[in-house]
């Protein structure tokens, strides 16, 4: 008996699921567990009916839990949608207009068309960080693989060094970071030659400091980026105030549950197919 079938069996549906969190390990970590079950028309049954998914590259992402809620306001939008010798991406700029209709406008941080270094010194000092641009699995040097920006790939290895010297260099920086979301393709997708070592963006980032990424197990559609995103911040902002006093705390560990009912609703889009949604996928807390 599969294990996926296996769970199935022991769960029970519901239409506000329970936590679920996957540490898949060797040619697994490649599979979309999340997206286990039987299609088959009226008679669907996955995983997706019992339980919210999250992936997790270590359990130490899980020992280290943070507070639910962060006091940081900063929210950062990074934009590349005509990236040199890349396709253009149109939905760059929907997903931006629907994030500003979900998020006060002065909490919001847009960079247009930045270079590596500009992305890199925003990311430390913001709760949220919104990616829509390219991105790429180099499975020749998994540590090349990253998001494609005007002045060429940030890559993981350059995320990390970044890392490395904040360590060294900046022993007090208070760490706002919680939530990433890479609207982008492969940036879950990992090198086959290492399976264990979780070498994509998502874990990356999570190795960066923030506590929750949502990344995509192989390519994704333009068109279903902003259809997500609408979604994912609706329910993500839909209890938040910004004008209480004292300033009201946004949950930022219910960024599993968001992106959880945001696919759902994906999946009833006319002529969806299960390519176009079981990439999205959520790592972390």
């Amino acid at each position: 008996m599969s294990p996926s079938r296996f769970f199935l069996m022991e769960a029970y549906k519901s239409q506000h699921p329970s936590r679920l969190w996957w540490c898949p390990t060797g040619a697994s970590a490649f599979l979309p567990i999340h997206a286990a079950g039987v299609y088959d028309g009226d008679a669907t049954d996955c995983i997706s009916h019992y339980a919210i998914s999250s992936y997790a590259p270590t359990l130490q992402v899980l020992l280290d839990r943070p507070s639910s809620n962060t006091t940081s306001s900063k929210f950062t939008v990074v934009l590349e949608p005509n990236a040199p010798k890349c396709t253009s991406l149109p939905g760059a700029e929907k997903e931006l207009k629907i994030i500003q209709s979900h998020i006060p406008g002065e909490s919001l941080t847009i960079l247009r068309s930045p270079n590596g270094f500009e992305v890199m010194k925003h990311l430390q000092q913001s709760a949220i960080v919104h990616f829509a641009c390219h991105g790429v699995q180099d499975s020749g040097n998994p540590l090349d693989s990253g998001l494609i920006f005007a002045d060429g790939c940030l890559t993981l290895s350059e995320i990390i060094r970044g890392q490395d010297d904040d360590n060294d260099n900046v022993k007090h920086v208070e760490r706002r970071m919680s939530l990433a979301f890479l609207s982008a393709c492969q940036t879950a997708v990992g090198d086959k030659s290492i399976p264990d070592e979780a070498m994509h963006l998502a874990a990356t980032l999570l190795f960066a400091g923030f506590r929750g990424v949502v990344g995509t197990m192989g390519n994704m559609q333009d068109l279903d980026g902003p259809k997500v995103a609408d979604t994912f911040y609706e329910y993500l902002f839909k209890d938040f105030d910004p004008n209480t006093v004292p300033p009201q705390t946004l949950d930022l560990t219910k960024a599993a549950e968001a992106l959880h009912f945001a696919v759902l609703k994906l999946r009833k889009e006319p002529g969806m197919t299960f390519c176009r949604w079981v990439p999205f996928v959520h790592y972390g807390l």
